[in-house]
């Protein structure tokens, strides 16, 4: 049996800011969005924002606002 190294690479800058997984898309009724969950249990849904970089700060001004509030 051959091995051979494979690279990933992997374009989810949440990654390491605690995101455990998500999905990215985009498309006309929903814009640009995301789902994913994040360490502690929390899970955060951002549809409609402004462009691919927006939706992941949108995304962190949701999960940091849900950490002071819970």
């Amino acid at each position: 049996m051959i091995k051979k190294s494979i690279l990933v690479n992997n374009t989810n800058k949440l990654i390491e800011q605690g995101c455990l997984g998500g999905k990215t898309g985009n498309n006309k009724i929903a814009g640009d969005n995301f789902v994913g969950a994040f360490d502690g249990g929390y899970l955060v849904a951002v549809l409609g924002s402004s462009g691919k970089e927006e939706k992941f700060n949108d995304c962190m001004r949701l999960v940091e606002w849900m950490k002071n509030k819970i």
